[in-house]
């Protein structure tokens, strides 16, 4: 049994009809909504600070401008932060951590203490959820899902809180990704295929690819090879053994 998770729909489909059906295909906030049974709850459409000030009945404070707005922003961020990172303890998160203003170091415990009372009221239904709850609720329960391999795509971009749930399942686990992709850094996803080499896991260059001639491969190295002016030289070999011909140009 395999389950192979992807990050959004067209990759799922073009994955189903592909694979036997001894292979189930699900995103990763598919599965939570599936095993936390989230249609129980409301879910919000959208979520931002005047929903944080009236769940939370943040008051105007005198001397202070924009003072309502900016600790229930704080607030809002940090929830989404704790959402997202590894911590399974709304009342253990750090979110001094991540916080970098004045502002918030001034007014730190209220800020995290809107943070509990959010999660809370959303644990109580009295509030409208969002996605990432039920995927928080998913990595706190833990469950072993009953598969004897999870093939993880586009795992540069996972964050904190999936790899959390990746590494828990006992089974064997491949690891798809590139690290030259990597563009969820608001979510705290970093380079989680590095983790995945620090975990122990056999590392192997997939360097060779059909869908281009290798002049197009060259270009994509000198591209690539800019990066050793911004951190460690990248030094990645691209074969592109595609036979197409044609040059096939579309403009927008």
């Amino acid at each position: 049994k395999f389950l192979y998770t992807c990050f959004n729909r067209s990759v799922r489909d073009n994955a189903e009809s592909k694979f036997g059906e001894n292979v189930t295909v699900k995103n990763v906030h598919s599965l939570a909504y599936q095993h936390t049974e989230a249609w129980k709850y409301d879910i919000a459409k959208s979520f931002d600070v005047f929903d944080v000030i009236s769940a939370l009945k943040i008051k105007k404070k005198r001397g202070s401008k924009n003072f309502d707005a900016k600790l229930a922003g704080h607030i809002l961020n940090g929830m989404n932060t704790y959402l997202n990172s590894s911590c399974k303890d709304v009342n253990k998160f750090s979110y001094e951590n991540y916080a970098e203003s004045s502002f918030a170091d001034e007014n730190m415990d209220q800020i995290k203490d809107g943070i509990v009372s959010l999660n809370g009221k959303m644990a109580n239904a009295e509030i409208p959820i969002l996605h990432n709850f039920y995927l928080k609720k998913f990595q706190i329960e833990s469950p072993n899902l009953g598969y004897d391999y999870i093939i993880g795509d586009e795992m540069q971009d996972s964050s904190p809180c999936i790899l959390d749930l990746f590494r828990a399942q006992k089974c064997n686990k491949l690891v798809l990704g590139d690290v030259f992709q990597s563009v969820y850094k608001w979510m705290l996803a970093e380079n989680a295929l590095s983790e995945f080499v620090d975990d122990g896991f056999q590392s192997l260059k997939l360097t060779q690819s059909f869908r281009f001639r290798q002049d197009v491969a060259d270009l994509a190295k000198q591209i690539i090879n800019l990066k050793k002016h911004i951190c460690e030289d990248p030094n990645f070999e691209i074969k592109g053994v595609g036979g197409t011909k044609t040059l096939d140009t579309h403009a927008y």
